[in-house]
Formats: structure tokens, C-alpha cells, sequence
């Protein structure tokens, strides 16, 4: 058999070789071609603008909220300025409630023709050995009370009549050593989850309170969460023995629902209240926000200013460690978890000396971005001494040099910076209408707000480089809220390689674990870009709306003829058989994600199977 290569068969190999090479070429000359890397596509899709004038704001003055048919909450507390009361202002803003505040629950006088949907308490505010009758006599009227904080323990310890309206059968300790804390399916968003570490690697997770006070709960209770103990320390317990946390005590004609600890005193607070809101009724509809938004910040920057750092560090090069080693791992994070990653970061670092930024570089990952539709914003990050305005005037020069019309729709900034940066978007020719609040700066009294009448502050609650049980709280918290989280992974230090012990290796598998629990979940929430996230929450923010059960029927009405709201539903003894006006996804058991496509929605319900 002649096995020799004769010229057909080199000619046919040869030609297959040279097709194979050509349609590779061609694919990549058609990605670079047809990449329009240089323009934001997300600055195509804001339809009407929304401004602070559009914001629902919640009626404050006792004569405008009584009269009103809106629902309101009534608060013994400061509704202005302490940190309880501004949880519960957001909370009733978000939930489109009017809110009335008395810092004596004496001074609450009951309007029998226009109930409260519920009183909130902030135990500071009320006199324990002279309100606790008021309190009892609000119950009796069918009002829902709820503990946002509870009364000192020895002061519970001193009444009994107290112990018996917030349901506390025994007090073991005014402060118990505990492990973790467990939370029961059916009150937050997510299901049952205990947050228990047992290896030193998930005790690094463990950022909450490990001392609380120890109530066990009466009979006639049900609790929600509870803490978890060390039983080397304090023998077996019975699961009805540990310390609760947050429970609800059933009266005659109504509820009293208590938090123990200051849960409240952080803004995730407003997740303990819609699921506390969702245990008074069989029924509770309200808005959401449907975004979760996730930042790489500081990431890349396009100056190579630490060369002889990066190549000690990693033995290689700063564009080679970038495109071919951190590139991969953050493209697959995305993949992996779904995010849609927006990209806020700095040309470069230090704008005193003579290295300037790459325009080849821009250029290069500007493309990467738009393959994998991911934005790109500003950041207010440097090493040195630069005025903000000085650095994003040398900003806005080399991206309109590399870049031409890209339009920066977004700048990360610290807490501290924000005024300053404020006033340089006022100043300057910039199409800028989000600031990313770093969450080094993480503002526990807010999550989002106009800074201006058309700039919008989005802060960044989660910290998407390290996880931790309290961020994952968190989560689950504003998730059963608003189905809404942001996340920043500050990539800084990696860039600055200021601590060898902290590399892209080590980091990276944090980042995995951080952002992959974070998305556990998710599944049915918007994952968003920054300028998205912006415009669902100008959305969120100008919505009004009303609702009302009938039978079998539950009617949602939108004002102002909005076609685009999100709700969540929760309904523990019905289901939704049939909807007019909106798409309707269950999340989980007893709730409901109800997007509406017109201004009136009808679902109709049945008993629960």
C-alpha cells in the first residue's frame, strides 16, 4: 500500500489548514469590527427621566396621616434622627405608608375610624412601670404591636405583667454566650438557615453579636429566630430552650412581635419588618425594587505604575497579570454567579508622576466589557495627593482620546469624598447621574437616596471580596424587602500590592466564596448594571399604589398609569391561579415576585393544596 504524501493529499491538507486559519481570523476581525467597545448601550435605554420631585414621600403630621385613607404605622420613637427610627422611616417610605411618630405613648390618642396597620416601639421611649397598661390596652383594640428593641433586662425581670405581653415565660441570662443564631423557614427570604460555624476557617465568617440576653418564650409564642449555644458550656439544650430572638405572641386580638438586640439599628432592619408585616395577615403585597447590582472596583486601571511590585509579586508583567491571570477569573465570576459586573475604576493611581495611561489597554479591555455587556464607570481612587477635580479632568482627556464617545454614566466615591464630587459633576461638563458609595464607607442608614435633584447615591451594603454570616443577613434581609442587594468587590489592594500576603491566588478564591453564596437564590431577581440598578430604583422610589382583598381576588392598583412595577406577594393559606396585568413567578413557598405589564392588576387566588 502506498502510504507516501502524494501533492493531492498535500495540497488538500495544506488547503483545509489554510480555510481553518482564515474563518479563525475572520471571526476574531468581525468581534474587533462590529465591537463597539466605545459606546455605553446602557445610556440608550433610560426612557423618562425620574428626579427627586417624583419621590413618594410618607405624610408625617398626625392630621394629614389620620385623615388620609392610607395605610400608616404609628411609632413611639425618634422618627428623625435616631437609628431605629430612621429603619423605620425607610421602611415605611419603601412600603409607600404614612408614618406617625410620638416620643410618649401617652400622647397617641386612638382614632377608632382609621386604625394603625401596626405600632412600632422603641423600647427607649417607653416607661416600663408606667406604659405597660397603654400598651396592653392597644392589643385589646386589635392593634399589631412590634418591639423593634426590647426594654433592659432587668427591667423586664422586675414585671411580670411585662414578661407576660412580650411572651417571656423564663429569663436564664442577661447575657449568654452564643455560637450562631438560626433562622426558621417561612420569615426571611431564602428559607431556614443556621449560621453556625464549626472549623476555624468558617469561625472566620462569624462577624455578629456572640453575647445576647437569654429569654426563653412562653406558650402562645412562635419564633422566628433564635440563637444557638455551645453545649460544652451550658449542656444539651432543648431546641424551645434557647435563647430566642425574634418571636410573636399571640393575644386574644392581635399580635405583639418581639426583636431582640439591635437589629433595627442597621437599614437590612426593613427585612425584619416586611417579614414581620407578612406574619400579621394571611395576605401582604408590597413593592420591590428587583435589581441586584454587582461592582468590581478599581479594576483595571490602565497605567502600569507598580511594574517592578507586580513582577516580584506574580513574575510577570502588569498587562500579562491583568489580561491573561485576573481577566479570566473575573469573567467567569460573572458566569458563574450571574452578575451582570459593572467596572468602576481609575486610569490610573498616581497623577504626579510621568507614567501615563495606556490607550492600547483601555482599548483592549473596553472591548472585553462590551463582549460580556458589562459597564464601565469612573472612580475617585488615587495614591496621591491629586484634587478630584484635577483627577477627573486628566480622566475625561485620555478616555476622549481612547475612547471618543463612551458616555460615564456612574463614579464610585467614598463617603468623605461626597460633597467634593458632587460638586465637580456640578461643575463640569459630565453626563454622571450615579455615585457608587464605597463600601469601606458603608453607611448602615441608608441604601439608596438623591444626593441631588437628579443624582442618585446607591450604597454599596455588601462587601463582595470577603463573605461573612452578618453580609449574608444582610442579603437575605433586603432581599425579603425590596429583592435587592448591591455588592463592590474593592480590587485596590491588588493593584497597589501593598501586602504581599494579599494575592490574586488567595484573593480570588474569596471573591468565589463571597460572591457565590451571595447569589444562592437569586435566580428570579434582575441582575443589573449600575446604570440599571439607577434607573429600578427611580422607579421604585416615584411609585404610589394601593390594594385591596375580596374573597378570591386581590386587586392592585398602580397610579400614574405605570405599566413597569415590581411586587412581592406572600400568601400563607392561598395561591394565585390566575393573573391580569402583571407575570407572576414564585419565588418560594407562600411568595410571589408579580411584575406588572399594565396599571391594574387582578390575581385571582384559591385555597392552598
Amino acid at each position: 500500500m502506498n502510504r507516501m504524501l502524494t501533492k493531492r493529499i498535500f495540497f488538500t491538507i495544506s488547503s483545509i489548514m489554510l480555510l481553518v486559519l482564515f474563518i479563525f481570523q475572520l471571526s476574531g476581525m468581525m468581534r474587533k469590527r462590529f465591537n463597539s467597545y466605545d459606546i455605553n448601550s446602557y445610556a440608550d435605554n433610560q426612557g423618562v427621566k425620574l428626579t427627586k420631585n417624583d419621590v413618594f414621600v410618607p405624610a408625617l403630621s398626625e392630621n394629614e396621616v389620620l385623615t388620609s385613607e392610607k395605610d400608616y404605622i404609628v411609632y413611639i420613637g425618634d422618627i428623625s434622627d435616631e437609628a431605629v427610627g430612621n429603619t423605620v422611616y425607610n421602611w415605611c417610605s419603601y412600603t409607600k405608608k404614612n408614618v406617625v411618630s410620638y416620643k410618649n405613648i401617652n400622647d397617641y390618642r386612638i382614632y377608632s375610624k382609621h386604625f394603625p396597620s401596626a405600632i412600632l416601639i422603641d423600647s427607649e421611649y417607653i416607661d416600663t412601670t408606667r406604659d405597660i397598661s397603654n400598651i396592653s390596652t392597644l392589643s385589646d383594640y386589635g392593634i399589631d404591636i412590634v418591639f423593634c428593641t426590647l426594654p433592659k433586662y432587668e427591667d423586664i425581670k422586675k414585671s411580670e405583667w411585662l414578661q407576660e405581653i412580650l411572651g417571656i415565660g423564663e429569663l436564664v441570662s442577661p447575657s449568654a454566650n452564643i455560637t450562631g443564631f438560626e433562622i426558621y423557614k417561612g420569615f426571611l427570604s431564602g428559607g431556614a438557615v443556621a449560621y453556625n460555624p464549626k472549623t476555624d476557617e468558617e469561625k472566620k465568617f462569624a462577624d455578629y453579636d456572640t453575647q445576647i440576653p437569654w429569654y426563653i418564650t412562653s406558650s402562645g409564642t412562635k419564633t422566628y429566630m433564635s440563637a444557638l449555644v455551645d453545649t460544652t458550656e451550658y449542656g444539651d439544650i432543648k431546641k424551645e430552650n434557647v435563647p430566642s430572638i425574634i418571636w410573636r405572641k399571640s393575644c386574644d386580638n392581635s399580635y405583639i412581635f418581639c426583636i431582640s438586640g439591635d437589629y433595627m439599628k442597621d437599614i437590612s432592619g426593613i427585612g425584619l419588618l416586611s417579614a414581620v408585616e407578612s406574619q400579621m395577615d394571611d395576605i401582604n403585597i408590597y413593592p420591590v425594587v428587583n435589581a441586584e447590582m454587582a461592582v468590581i472596583s478599581d479594576f483595571p486601571p490602565f497605567a502600569f505604575e507598580n511594574e517592578a511590585e507586580i513582577y516580584e509579586a506574580y513574575a510577570r508583567d502588569t498587562s500579562s497579570l491583568f489580561r491573561n491571570v485576573i481577566w479570566p477569573d473575573i469573567s467567569n465570576l460573572s458566569d458563574n454567579t450571574g452578575y451582570k459586573l459593572s467596572m468602576l475604576f481609575t486610569a490610573q493611581l498616581n497623577y504626579s508622576d510621568e507614567i501615563q495611561p495606556s490607550v492600547r489597554e483601555a482599548e483592549y479591555f473596553f472591548r472585553l466589557f462590551n463582549e460580556k455587556k458589562f459597564e464601565a464607570g469612573l472612580s475617585t481612587t488615587r495614591n496621591d495627593s491629586t484634587d478630584i477635580g484635577t483627577k477627573l479632568k486628566k480622566d475625561k482627556e485620555f478616555y476622549k482620546g481612547a475612547l471618543g464617545s463612551y458616555k460615564f454614566l456612574s463614579i464610585l466615591c467614598k463617603k468623605s469624598e461626597l460633597d467634593n464630587t458632587l460638586n465637580e459633576i456640578k461643575n463640569s461638563d459630565t453626563d454622571i447621574q450615579t455615585v457608587v458609595l464605597d463600601n469601606n464607607d458603608y453607611d448602615s442608614r441608608k441604601l439608596f437616596a438623591y444626593a441631588t435633584d437628579n443624582i442618585l447615591t446607591i450604597n454599596s451594603v455588601l462587601d463582595g471580596a470577603k463573605f461573612s454570616y452578618m453580609n449574608d443577613f444582610k442579603k437575605r434581609c433586603l432581599r425579603t424587602a425590596l429583592l435587592y442587594t448591591t455588592i463592590e468587590v474593592d480590587m485596590s489592594d491588588i493593584i497597589s500590592v501593598d501586602d504581599n500576603d494579599i494575592l490574586w491566588n488567595k484573593k480570588s478564591k474569596e471573591i468565589s466564596k463571597a460572591m457565590g453564596t451571595y447569589s444562592e437564590g437569586g435566580k428570579y431577581i434582575n441582575k443589573c448594571s449600575v446604570t440599571e440598578t439607577d434607573l429600578q430604583i427611580r422607579k421604585f422610589l416615584s411609585l404610589n399604589y394601593s390594594w385591596k382583598h375580596e374573597d378570591n381576588t386581590v386587586t392592585i392598583n398602580i397610579d400614574g398609569n405605570r405599566t413597569d412595577s415590581a411586587f412581592m406577594a406572600v400568601f400563607h393559606n392561598k395561591e394565585i391561579t390566575n393573573a391580569d396585568g402583571a407575570d407572576v413567578t414564585m419565588l418560594e413557598e407562600d411568595r410571589y415576585l408579580i411584575k406588572s405589564d399594565k396599571d391594574r392588576i387582578v390575581l385571582t387566588l384559591s385555597d392552598k393544596k
